[in-house]
């Protein structure tokens, strides 16, 4: 059994990891800006981020504040890892670049 004290310090270095990486993806993702060849592969990973996102949600949506409000969670996360690997793809084109 982990006691409450352990568990809080898991928990706030898990989210400072969490922001820390966070700060590295949108930090790359700006740099993609004047860097066209970093876009597709940064787009790849936020399209995975976001599916792996939205799956963890299809597991939870009950937890959520009310029904509608898990599924439309749900959804709309997985619209956006589509969008994002939607944008990849053209960001993969030679015209693109």
């Amino acid at each position: 059994m982990i006691s409450e004290r352990a568990l809080e310090a898991i928990l706030a270095f898990t989210a400072a990891f969490h922001v820390a990486l966070d700060l590295a993806a949108g930090v790359a993702l700006a740099i993609s800006i004047v860097r066209p060849a970093w876009r597709a592969p940064q787009l790849w990973l936020g399209g995975l981020w976001y599916g792996f996102h939205a799956i963890n949600h299809l597991f939870d949506t009950g937890e959520a504040k009310s029904e509608a409000r898990g599924w439309s969670d749900t959804i709309l996360i997985a619209a956006g890892a589509l969008g994002a690997c939607r944008l990849a793809r053209v960001a993969e084109r030679p015209e693109a670049r």
